[in-house]
């Protein structure tokens, strides 16, 4: 009991310790630390800074980050970041409210999708879910990582921590989510494996209302690996599920893939599916693969989708959908010749696909600003026409930046000193931890490295000045957006 902090389902050729989901998934503190070892939770907790944010920075930059997040003037005392979204003009036009799915693409960067210009084909379903829906052609997540992905889509902040992912923080793993302005959704989240990790499902099962997740146990498919059932698997009984609700009944869904990730495991009952085996390890190089296992792990990806969605055209649910795709970031091992400012930038990692498709709702378009993660949840509110609580750095794309182009916050290195900034369609401010050493970039340039602030004095300062505020208010809205 000491050493595993739990005495029931031990099995003695393999004691399993309980995880913090199982001690946090109470959402009290006083429960979590009682329940979980007391050592491990000791050295655990000893890892947390002292002093995990700077509230005179935060204070500092507050006026900027209000101004950017559109609180209104008589909110803005004592650091407040809560403000009330109005129902938006640009709302769908609906009878009933959508139902909205979530498909997580794992590993899955722009340079590895053939309509973001990779010379080679490899996602054809991907590609016309583009065409015929919203295709963001400059989306990032603000850092990269999965667990660090699945933080910031639901709490809307960037996971700044300077250690591991903000997930396996114990003080803050119960976070407020515009998920939760969902008024009457059934709330759904399928992993093929173990939610276990990074402590994602006691992060999801206390931070989401009412949350239904099914993981490794639930399902009637088997493992073929280590991440458990296969994508495609996932999907087909994913799909049933959705199917089988109420049609009067509106729901969100998030299906988190996992095949396109090592081992690339292509299991031997996966539909039609066939490798490609007609490209040298030379010529995969040429496009930022390192094998061909890792780009027939991309197609595979690709043709799962596509049968999911047709499965879901031939559900009642499917007319009534918004689908939202996107990747949680890219796992290039080489050089990207297609794309030299996210490769000599470092940008690639952060930079994935993002599709939107909702055709009964959406005609297609494509978004040519700079859109981060942090704002999917806020602009699918916006979609549904909803008046919610935003207590978020995630903005709805539709509505206007208040300082013109839009930005997106980025880390570029990780750690105690990270190196992070401020993206736009055109633009990259890089700046050092402490603010030293900022540099601006064109991204359109022949030559991205080169320092163009002198260039450009107006945008390198707006892109400074934000890419510091958004940095120390993140660290600080680790704690500020707790849900007591």
């Amino acid at each position: 009991f000491a050493i595993l902090g739990r005495v029931s389902n031990i099995n003695i050729l393999n004691p399993i310790p309980l995880r913090w989901s199982e001690a946090f998934v109470s959402g009290d503190r006083a429960i979590g630390a009682l329940g979980l070892n007391p050592v491990l939770y000791f050295r655990d907790t000893l890892l947390i800074p002292v002093s995990p944010f700077d509230k005179e920075q935060v204070a500092e930059y507050y006026p900027l980050i209000a101004d950017h997040l559109g609180i209104p003037e008589d909110q803005r005392q004592d650091l407040n970041f809560v403000r009330t979204v109005e129902v938006q003009s640009h709302k769908l036009d609906h009878e009933r409210p959508p139902n909205v799915v979530f498909v997580m693409l794992e590993s899955l960067g722009a340079s590895r999708v053939s309509s973001y210009g990779l010379p080679v084909e490899s996602s054809p379903n991907l590609d016309q879910l583009g065409r015929d829906g919203w295709r963001f052609e400059n989306f990032y997540v603000p850092v990269t990582g999965t667990a660090k992905t699945i933080w910031a889509t639901f709490t809307g902040i960037p996971d700044v921590a300077p250690t591991e992912s903000a997930s396996r923080n114990p003080l803050t793993s119960h976070q407020r989510t515009v998920l939760n302005e969902f008024e009457g959704y059934r709330n759904f989240y399928f992993i093929g494996g173990n939610a276990g990790w990074a402590n994602l499902d006691g992060l999801v099962q206390q931070t989401i209302d009412g949350l239904e997740l099914y993981q490794e146990g639930d399902w009637q498919s088997p493992d073929v690996d280590v991440w458990g059932i296969s994508d495609l698997n996932l999907f087909r009984e994913s799909n049933q599920i959705l199917a089988d609700l109420p049609d009067d009944q509106p729901f969100f869904a998030f299906i988190q893939t996992a095949g396109n990730h090592r081992p690339f495991t292509i299991p031997n009952n996966n539909g039609d599916f066939q490798p490609r085996t007609d490209l040298s390890d030379e010529e995969l190089a040429e496009y930022g693969f390192r094998s061909a296992a890792q780009f027939n792990a991309v197609r595979l990806l690709d043709y799962n989708v596509g049968e999911y969605m047709k499965w879901a055209r031939e559900s009642d649910y499917f007319d009534n959908t918004i689908f939202v795709f996107f990747g949680d970031h890219s796992n290039r091992i080489t050089t990207l010749p297609h794309m030299p400012a996210m490769d000599q930038l470092g940008l690639e990692s952060n930079h994935v696909p993002h599709i939107i498709y909702a055709p009964r709702y959406l005609k297609p378009r494509v978004i040519e600003e700079s859109v981060g993660l942090v704002d999917v949840l806020p602009t699918v509110a916006g979609m549904l026409g909803l008046n919610y609580r935003n207590t978020t750095l995630g903005r709805d794309f539709q509505i206007p930046a208040p300082e013109g182009d839009r930005a997106s916050f980025v880390v570029l290195r990780e750690g105690p000193t990270p190196i992070y900034g401020m993206v736009t369609k055109n633009f990259l401010v890089r700046i050092n931890a402490n603010g030293n050493n900022a540099t601006l970039h064109d991204l359109h340039s022949d030559t991205p490295k080169q320092d163009v602030a002198a260039e450009h004095p107006e945008v390198f300062e707006r892109l400074f000045k934000l890419a510091r505020g958004q940095y120390e208010t993140a660290r600080y809205m680790f704690y500020d957006n707790v849900d007591e």
